[in-house]
């Protein structure tokens, strides 16, 4: 029985019981292809507890007792059995195939508030959000806290990291960070001019993004605080970041999705552009 809960989950649950039975189906979590190992054994289909986490934007962690620990927001650690994850408030069974602990799929559309439906006509399984907000109890008798239908702060540009990976954690979108050089960066100012200043881009960020702008001006003051936060911003991205402006595409956890910069065309062009790194179509 689990002493705390370990995730906070607040979605609806559609269950089927025909999932991935065909061998040509295609698993997508969250609208992108998932892109962990899949097992199918007859009926039964083992997905990557460890890919499973990154694509909810979810964090999956040994627990001293062998299992693991599956949660969207930071949690209390908590016991957990080898062979088990403990997920929604529930102990489901785990199962190492090749070195990785794996899930049955079935049992992860039993999680209180995971959607998944089986697209017979599209040939796709789809694992996703019914809200934006995962929430959990330790039992099926406690009330459960609902998610708020929507961010209030959507569309506003951030400066601290921190606050932006809590959003992304809460409302389930990914951080679109803007590293710039604000006052000194000609193809930067461009960039914020023809696209991050339309009405156009403005509306699409405030539906699939969570905006995060890392600045690093060479005349306009910056707390020493800010511009510490920048610099380690700087040194954690280092590999993708090339010049100014660098846009990056992160999940909460740091994981990089997809990388962009400036481009001609407007907004129309970097949003479309931009959705194809988010979906990996």
């Amino acid at each position: 029985m689990l002493a705390r809960p370990c995730i906070k989950l607040t979605l609806l649950l559609v269950l089927t019981s025909t999932i991935l039975t065909v061998s040509g189906e295609q698993l997508y979590v969250r609208n992108r292809p998932f892109k962990g190992a899949v097992v199918r054994e007859g009926r039964v289909t083992w997905i990557d507890l460890q890919s499973l986490a990154t694509a909810l934007n979810a964090q999956c962690t040994p627990s001293e007792g062998g299992g693991f620990q599956f949660s969207l927001t930071p949690a209390e650690p908590t016991l957990v059995a080898a062979g088990k994850v403990a997920i929604g408030g529930q102990l489901l069974e785990t199962r190492e195939i090749e070195g990785k602990p794996m899930i049955s799929l079935l049992d992860v559309s039993s999680v209180p508030g995971l959607k998944v439906i089986h697209n017979k006509a599209l040939g796709t399984v789809d694992v996703n959000f019914a809200k934006p907000q995962i929430a959990a109890t330790t039992a099926p008798s406690e009330s459960r806290t609902k998610a708020p239908a929507y961010n209030p702060a959507a569309g506003t540009w951030l400066t601290s990291y921190s606050e932006a990976v809590r959003q992304s954690k809460e409302f389930a979108k990914p951080i679109l960070m803007d590293f710039t050089g604000s006052d000194w960066c000609g193809w930067c100012q461009k960039l914020k001019a023809e696209v991050f200043d339309t009405p156009d881009f403005k509306k699409w960020a405030k539906e699939n993004v969570i905006l995060l702008e890392v600045d690093f001006p060479r005349g306009t003051p910056q707390s020493a605080a800010m511009k510490s936060q920048n610099d380690q911003l700087a040194k954690k991205f280092a590999s993708s970041i090339k010049g100014y402006p660098t846009i990056l595409f992160t999940t909460s956890d740091g994981t990089v999705l997809g990388k962009y910069g400036y481009e001609a065309g407007g907004p129309s062009v970097w949003t479309a552009k931009a959705a194809t790194m988010l979906t990996g179509e």
